[in-house]
């Protein structure tokens, strides 16, 4: 009769006494699994740490290869070729367009953008003109001035994405208005090379 009576609850309380011995099983888990001779980690301890020792030599590798990359990235270099520093242009001439040519040396990045902008020589008002669309090599254009005297500096300037677009939305308003108004160079922009003109 007792054996029938431990048969009939074992069968009743079945599911019970499964989670509760599984229970302790896996805490004595949790609490055995050792490093070294002085130094214990839990279960979930040691499974991360698998997880990493498996992860590691991926990012490694990842973490290699965007060093090598950025240790091959050059800087853009540009040498205005024409005109000269210093060359003088009548009034006349310049209102027509000056004659501009550049070589880009290095592959432009593709998230930086080259501008051609003129800025009146002692001032920060920047009128960019013409973007060069191009990643390496020559480029040639013209380049317009004002019907007035005065000293100007013709720059070669590297843009990131957001001075880009604010350089492509003054554009198309020069050409919705017929007006320059000028601008201070936008934050993201900077001058790469330039050369002075004087207008007579």
């Amino acid at each position: 009769m007792k054996t029938l009576a431990w048969k009939t609850f074992l069968e009743n309380h079945f599911i019970w006494i499964f989670i509760t011995f599984f229970g302790l099983g896996y805490g004595a888990n949790e609490a055995v699994i050792r490093v070294t001779e002085n130094v214990r980690i839990t279960q979930t301890q040691y499974q991360e740490y698998q997880h990493l020792k498996q992860d590691y030599p991926i990012l490694k590798k990842q973490l290699d290869d965007k060093t090598a990359e950025i240790a091959n990235m050059k800087l853009i270099s540009v040498v205005i070729s024409s005109p000269i520093d210093g060359k003088r242009f009548s009034v006349e001439e310049a209102a027509k367009g000056i004659s501009f040519k550049v070589d880009v040396n290095n592959n432009v990045w593709s998230d930086r953008h080259l501008w051609i902008a003129v800025k009146p020589e002692g001032t920060n008002l920047w009128y960019p003109q013409e973007k060069i669309n191009l990643k390496a090599g020559e480029f040639t254009t013209k380049v317009y001035f004002g019907k007035d005297t005065g000293k100007d500096e013709i720059h070669i300037v590297e843009a990131n994405d957001a001075a880009n677009t604010e350089w492509r939305t003054y554009l198309q308003t020069v050409q919705n208005t017929g007006k320059y108004p000028n601008k201070p160079i936008p934050d993201g922009a900077f001058s790469l090379a330039k050369v002075q003109i004087v207008r007579e």
